[in-house]
């Protein structure tokens, strides 16, 4: 299997205490909503939701330095259920793609749930179609799900979006972790799938 993705590299210590900060800001934000809603401030509501939901990516990173996987794939889920919503917002800041990468790692801890990876991999190619390892992710969960022809479809797609990003790297403003040796691994793979097909 291919395990593809941003390591972070948090350590235990360093995600409590990131999570203490988190959870301070948070409740300022939340603070700054209810006094907001208590002065009729629709542009101040909006403000302070759009800054607790800034927070996210770094509660899923931080809860899953911890190991808590189900707080992490919450956050996770919440944040791209908000960049789902606004597409501008998809892409916006430094390393959007946070807490996809996130979310599909925690699920790797968790194979029984399936559907719940096939949604995560679809959802990381839908937002951010030019890094490599989401189409690898997305391939391996249809592969898992039966579907060898459409897991073919996607590594081949992983592959080609990959080779795109070697021509420019600085385009890119997520950042990529696939590499040479993830991509002779995943074609391996596919010409395995291709033959059982």
């Amino acid at each position: 299997m291919i395990h593809t993705g941003y390591r972070s590299g948090i350590n235990e210590k360093k995600a409590k205490r990131n999570l203490n900060i988190l959870k301070h800001r948070l409740a300022a934000c939340q603070k700054a909503r209810e006094e907001a809603e208590a002065a009729g401030d629709a542009q101040g509501i909006k403000l302070a939701e759009l800054l607790a939901w800034e927070l996210y990516g770094y509660f899923a990173e931080s809860y899953e330095g911890l190991h808590d996987y189900e707080a992490a794939m919450n956050f996770a889920e919440a944040d791209l259920d908000v960049r789902r919503s606004i597409p501008e917002l998809a892409s916006n800041g430094t390393f959007s793609s946070r807490s996809a990468r996130v979310l599909i790692r925690c699920l790797n801890h968790f194979p029984h749930r399936l559907e719940a990876r096939l949604k995560a991999t679809e959802t990381a190619t839908l937002l951010f179609p030019q890094v490599p390892e989401f189409w690898a992710d997305r391939a391996l969960a249809v592969m898992a799900a039966g579907d060898l022809q459409l897991a073919v479809a996607y590594g081949e797609k992983a592959l080609a979006t990959w080779r795109e990003y070697e021509k420019n790297p600085d385009a890119y403003a997520e950042p990529v972790m696939f590499d040479k040796e993830l991509a002779q691994r995943l074609r391996g793979d596919i010409d395995s799938w291709r033959a059982q097909c």
